[in-house]
């Protein structure tokens, strides 16, 4: 079968990783975190939100239904802005 989908190991990638990937011919690949809409390479990445066992009923409902989708923030700093930010030091 043809891979089309990749998720990264601890979600370590920037934007040269998601532009390899994208010309290697995958149709998506996946952050540990949850991603913004808006910084997600027109849909090419993919968030997620943990669902564990023991998540209350109400917890996995939310996370279905995107209640979790706000801690795409920390995932904006840290693989967007904090990058930036550090290269400006140097």
């Amino acid at each position: 079968r043809e891979v089309t989908s990749l998720s990264f190991p601890y979600g370590a990638y920037d934007n040269s990783v998601l532009e390899r990937y994208q010309k290697a011919g995958y149709k998506s690949v996946f952050a540990n975190v949850p991603v913004w809409n808006l910084f997600s390479h027109s849909g090419f990445l993919r968030g997620r939100v943990p669902v564990e066992p023991n998540d209350w009923s109400i917890e996995f409902w939310l996370k279905l239904r995107g209640g979790y989708d706000w801690l795409a923030l920390s995932g904006y700093l840290r693989h967007q802005l904090l990058p930036a930010l550090r290269s400006r030091r140097s």
